[in-house]
């Protein structure tokens, strides 16, 4: 097993939310080996489908977390829509070939190119570019945050001062040290515990770009708030396989150069919903 570096992000929450499932797989895909991977592939060969969520309010930071996470102030969100896990290699290389015919494959490196493994090693433009093409948006920070604290809501004994007992939750996540049986990346959907009303790998697997510059916070109330115009960092969140379970919280913050490719990078996309 790999040494696995960097500090993490394990968030976890629930809050009331209402959802519908959303969108549908393509049924063309002719890259598997057997059957069983086969249809896999097929459904995952498509853009993820989405998951709606009303939004509300909820207190965005932490008094007990890294400085960057205060002040603690009052977020509301309108409804919006989230894609059901991030994207894939898949479904990121089928969106290049309809892009160019002639495309190369995209190269996620050794250990992380089984197709229905998270895409890595994606800059910021590029996860932009992608949502973009499929009429989309990248997450706002406030959207993955209100999120990840919903989760956390739903697994008992996870909180800022009651930190991740790795043994305990060992199933729930893609994290590192925590005894499963991945030295990577896992496939979408493998960790039962990161899922939240049919969205899954919230927490571990891949950090995820969000939409947002990265900022200090102001102390002001905000409405559905996208961050500074412009900036020299992105933000990430939700941790990844290289970062140890009991270090990460649903409010940690994590800020990268946009142009940056690595393997704990991935993404998701998000729109904005009309109210039911």
């Amino acid at each position: 097993m790999k040494t696995k570096l960097k500090k993490a992000c394990t968030s976890v929450l629930l809050l009331s939310a209402t959802f519908i499932v959303s969108g549908s797989f393509s049924a063309s895909a002719e890259m598997a080996v057997d059957k069983g991977l086969n249809e896999l592939t097929q459904r995952y060969e498509a853009a993820p489908p989405m998951v709606s969520f009303a939004g509300g309010s909820f207190r965005m930071g932490s008094e007990t977390g890294d400085e960057d996470e205060v002040p603690v102030h009052l977020v509301s969100l309108a409804p919006f829509k989230i894609d059901a896990h991030p994207v894939t290699n898949i479904g990121y290389n089928t969106y290049l070939v309809q892009k160019d015919p002639q495309a190369l494959a995209h190269q996620s490196g050794e250990h992380f190119d089984k197709p229905l493994q998270p895409v890595v090693k994606v800059s910021w433009y590029e996860a932009d570019a992608y949502c973009k093409a499929q009429g989309k948006r990248l997450p706002t920070e406030a959207e993955y945050e209100y999120l990840l604290k919903q989760l956390s809501g739903a697994i008992t004994g996870i909180s800022d001062d009651k930190p991740l007992q790795v043994n305990r939750y060992r199933s729930l996540f893609n994290f590192y040290g925590v005894g499963d049986d991945f030295d990577y990346t896992s496939a979408v959907g493998s960790f039962t515990g990161s899922n939240l009303f049919g969205v899954s790998d919230l927490i571990g697997n891949v950090w995820e770009w969000a939409g947002d510059w990265y900022a200090p916070y102001s102390k002001e109330d905000a409405h559905n708030p996208i961050g500074p115009v412009s900036g020299k960092y992105k933000v990430l969140r939700g941790g990844s396989w290289v970062n140890p379970a009991h270090i990460g919280f649903e409010s940690f913050r994590v800020r990268s150069k946009p142009s940056v490719k690595t393997e704990f990078y991935g993404f998701r996309c998000a729109a904005s919903a009309l109210v039911q």
